[in-house]
C-alpha cells in the first residue's frame, strides 16, 4: 500500500536534489515513507524527514524531523527544502 504522503515527499526529496551538494531519497519501511537527506560534502550531516497529519483525525500535512519537531507544511517544500538545507551545511 502507498503511503498517503508519498507524493509530497517525492517532491521533497526532488527539491532538495537541486540544492547541491544535497542527495536525498525516500525510503519506505512497513511503517511508513521518508525522506533520507545527507550532504556528501559532510557525511556526517544526514537527517530523515517525514510526513504526517498534525492530527491523527485528518487536515493539513506536515513534515516532520525524524526526531520530533514539525518543520513545516507538505504544501510548502520550498520553505522545508531551505531548513532542511541549513541544517546540513556546515558552518564555515
Amino acid at each position: 500500500m502507498k503511503d498517503e504522503c508519498e507524493p509530497f515527499l517525492e517532491k521533497l526529496a526532488a527539491e532538495l536534489n537541486r540544492r547541491a551538494p544535497l542527495r536525498a531519497r525516500v525510503e519506505r519501511t512497513v511503517e511508513a515513507a521518508l525522506v533520507r537527506v545527507v550532504n556528501p560534502e559532510a557525511g556526517w550531516l544526514t537527517e530523515r524527514v517525514g510526513c504526517r497529519r498534525e492530527h491523527p483525525a485528518g487536515g493539513e500535512f506536515f513534515f516532520w524531523w525524524e526526531w520530533g519537531p514539525r518543520i513545516g507544511s507538505a504544501e510548502d517544500v520550498g520553505h522545508v527544502a531551505a531548513a532542511v538545507a541549513r541544517a546540513l551545511t556546515p558552518e564555515p
